[in-house]
């Protein structure tokens, strides 16, 4: 079911995005790159245009992974999901603010994890739907 949905990955600790990845391709999902900083993450994102990423707050660079995320351009309409190990409120609005599709607290469980790739792409589906009719 899941296995036609790419995903970029957007992590700088290579355990955990290994991890990470691993978790996703055991429930379906294509993972179509894994980038450590926003510029990598952008690169990847505007050559391969993957149906979902999965953006780590924290990332190398100077730009976090809230800023990356509002550097894709919104006509592409992919849904971005942020990971982090911080769940205080000054991040949490500035993610809500990003538009995020999601926001999961690592350490992360499958099930949560897939969960909120569902709703995100669901969500898309339900927008998609609407703007066309």
């Amino acid at each position: 079911m899941n296995s036609r949905v790419k995903i970029i990955l957007v992590e700088d600790e290579l355990i955990i995005a290994a991890s990470i990845a691993q978790e996703l391709q055991k429930s379906g999902f294509e993972v179509i790159g894994i980038a450590t900083s926003a510029e990598q993450a952008l690169a990847a994102i505007s050559q391969s245009l993957p149906e979902l990423v999965l953006m780590d707050i924290r990332i190398r660079g100077p730009v976090d992974g809230i800023e990356a995320a509002q550097q894709i351009p919104k006509s592409l309409g992919i849904p971005v999901i942020f990971m982090s190990a911080h769940a205080d409120t000054k991040t949490l609005d500035r993610a809500k603010a990003a538009g995020a599709a999601g926001y999961l607290v690592k350490p992360i469980a499958r099930g949560a994890l897939v969960t909120a790739i569902q709703t995100a792409l669901d969500n898309r589906q339900i927008e998609n739907t609407s703007a066309t009719q």
